[in-house]
């Protein structure tokens, strides 16, 4: 049975906009991390990551904001840097992951009105990820083929490497002129895989 599972991380971001107005270009950069059975805590500096965006907006009215994006992001975790008790399993993974997404904002307070700006966002996505190892002479062994829970075996379904997310998130934009912005968001993913 599947179910929505967050995914292992947040993108954490800070945009800087320019317009000509009602469309924006967004170019944003930040962090992705992630959390799950190799990263029992929140945070672990070892998981960490550089990301990056890319958006277009566009201004529906004073309070909502339409935008059309993509986004880069890394994760990767191993045992060797989890809890004690569960460094004898030695698993460890990394994956790049691309992310379009459809996303509609809206301003808590009226843009139009206020330097500081609080919003919440959701939207839909589409992401792509191909998981891998490093074997010991360093070499990326990829994992969707050999079925690493059972999936070649039958006892399970192969998973896609392409997949739907639904995201949800809010963040402050700071208005430096009419047509600057810059902004922090955390947006959260939540995904129909464990994988």
């Amino acid at each position: 049975m599947k179910s929505l599972r967050l995914l292992p991380g947040a993108l954490l971001f800070y945009a800087l906009t320019a317009s000509a107005q009602p469309v924006y270009l967004s170019v944003s950069a930040g962090a992705s991390g992630y959390m799950g059975d190799l990263q029992a805590t929140f945070f672990n500096p070892h998981n960490v990551h550089a990301a990056a965006g890319l958006s277009l907006k566009y201004n529906l009215s004073a309070h909502w904001t339409a935008r059309i994006g993509y986004n880069y992001g890394f994760l990767s975790a191993a045992d060797a840097n989890n809890d004690p008790g569960l460094r004898f399993r030695n698993l460890s993974f990394a994956t790049d992951i691309h992310e379009g997404n459809l996303i509609l904002e809206y301003d808590l307070v009226n843009s139009d009105n206020s330097n500081l700006i609080p919003y919440v966002m959701a939207g839909v996505g589409l992401f792509h990820f191909d998981p891998y190892y490093r074997d010991p002479s360093y070499k990326k062994v990829f994992l969707h083929p050999i079925g690493t829970e059972g999936q070649n075996l039958g006892f399970t379904k192969p998973y896609k490497l392409t997949q739907k997310a639904l995201i949800s998130g809010g963040g402050i934009k700071f208005k430096i002129s009419d047509n600057v912005m810059v902004s922090y968001e955390v947006g959260m993913r939540n995904l129909s895989t464990d994988y």
